[in-house]
């Protein structure tokens, strides 16, 4: 996992090296609290404490934990236990990101994952509901890869092996 923020690193939870002049932190704990799926990256927003994760798979959802109101977990053995909820992004008429055009605009929609341990059903196959219990699919992302956060715009960028053709 990359993170665009470092918190303090205990060293039986994490391993840092570097590899072709990279920065890498091998997470060596449990996450549980973060979701069981293909990672393959992840971003914590400096002023909620949300960790925006990526998913390495071909039809792959981009997801977000969001802790618990009034918490802010602080260093990544916090996140092993905190309280929180694990989402899927739902971007409402776009059920695959790769039929995104450049210039497009739209207003996505986070779906609690209903079970983020995801057993015995994989959270890419679980059903998903929005506020109005309407039976809803996730949007679709071909091979989630690197995110970053950017501090000039306050924003999350994250980028995936497939997508839009503009």
């Amino acid at each position: 996992m990359r993170w665009s923020r470092h918190a303090p690193i205990q060293n039986d939870q994490v391993e840092v090296g570097t590899v072709h002049n990279a920065v890498c932190v091998v997470i060596t704990g449990w996450l549980d609290k973060l979701g069981r799926f293909y990672k393959e990256a992840a971003t914590v927003d400096p002023a909620t404490g949300a960790v925006y994760q990526t998913e390495d798979l071909a039809s792959g959802l981009f997801y977000r934990f969001q802790p618990a109101p009034g918490t802010m977990p602080w260093g990544f053995g916090a996140y092993a236990d905190a309280e929180g909820r694990l989402e899927a992004l739902y971007i409402p008429g776009l059920p695959n990101a790769s039929a995104a055009q450049q210039g497009d605009v739209f207003h996505p929609i986070w779906l609690e994952v209903p079970d983020p341990d995801g057993l015995p059903l994989p959270t890419l196959v679980q059903t998903y509901v929005d506020d109005a219990g309407t039976v809803v699919p996730p949007t679709r992302f071909y091979r989630g890869e690197g995110s970053w956060w950017s501090d000039v715009e306050d924003a999350l960028y994250f980028d995936a092996t497939g997508g839009g053709s503009g």
